[in-house]
């Protein structure tokens, strides 16, 4: 999904630099490109966060008879 970020705002910038900010397919990719970075953030809030830390369990004596 970065990718599909990166590549849009490459075509934003040249199509920028070609029509000019104020040009409707411009705003069009911006608005696209704006939704889909708010999706990003919104699924990594969203995703589980299974970085905590395990029971550490104490190990039991082995004696050997």
């Amino acid at each position: 999904m970065i990718k599909r970020v990166q590549n849009l705002e490459r075509l934003c910038q040249k199509m920028q630099a070609r029509y000019g900010e104020h040009d409707t397919m411009v705003m069009q990719l911006m608005n696209e490109l704006s939704t889909l970075k708010l999706q990003i953030r919104q699924s990594e809030k969203a995703a589980p966060n299974f970085l905590h830390s395990r029971t550490v369990r104490p190990k039991a004596n082995l004696e050997l008879h």
